[in-house]
């Protein structure tokens, strides 16, 4: 048999609370202004708190003048950040340059790599030889990511403005893992694997797509 219900509605269930709480200030009332930090006095037997004005906040100090706030920098339009995408990539075709042959596509420069690559092998050297080629396409495509989040905000995931960024971003990431993936299988195989997954076309620069241009 389930309980019988103390209040009928739930305006009941409130009036009969807030006689519970007036009862509890009426036993307690001298203990309860005792505690309260409100200023009061008795006017006709009645006890009036009186809230006091609330006291402006000083401003901060640091032994010396007031500390001024740090002005948020100012937004710079799009055409600024297109700019900034144009000098990214005048940078990444001057390091493909350097290579020879003016490269236009990272998987042309990383080609030329491999070869000066095998060369160097053969002459006794190591996966290292490779090691000076990451650090400016990493710098290059960290710049790239801030270029991209500022473009992504002010003209919106399905621009094309968007687009040209995301392309330079993944050439220049494509880039850094073939030179990865060449190093590591060196380090893992040596010069005989190196060469012959080169002449099967088994690298990932080397996909299906990319294959007429080593011919």
């Amino acid at each position: 048999m389930p309980r019988r219900k103390k209040y009928r509605s739930a305006a009941a269930k409130q009036a009969a609370n807030r006689l519970k709480s007036l009862g509890h200030y009426y036993r307690n009332k001298d203990k309860i202004n005792e505690k309260r930090r409100v200023d009061h006095e008795v006017v006709d037997n009645r006890v009036l708190y009186l809230c006091p004005p609330k006291q402006p906040k000083k401003p901060y100090k640091m032994g010396g003048p007031e500390v001024k706030p740090v002005p948020l920098p100012a937004k710079k339009p799009l055409s600024y950040h297109m700019n900034s995408l144009q000098k990214l990539h005048a940078a990444t075709y001057k390091i493909f340059a350097a290579a020879g042959d003016n490269p236009k596509t990272y998987h042309k420069y990383v080609a030329m790599l491999f070869k000066d690559f095998m060369e160097e092998l053969d002459r006794g050297g190591t996966f290292h030889y490779l090691d000076p080629f990451l650090p400016p396409l990493t710098n290059l495509e960290r710049e790239l990511g801030g270029v991209y989040d500022c473009v992504l905000n002010l003209a919106g995931p399905t621009s094309e403005d968007l687009a040209q960024v995301g392309d330079l971003q993944c050439m220049l990431r494509s880039a850094v893992l073939a030179i990865e993936e060449i190093q590591m299988r060196c380090l893992q195989h040596g010069k005989e694997e190196l060469e012959w997954r080169y002449k099967n076309h088994l690298f990932l620069l080397q996909s299906p797509g990319r294959r007429r241009e080593f011919l």
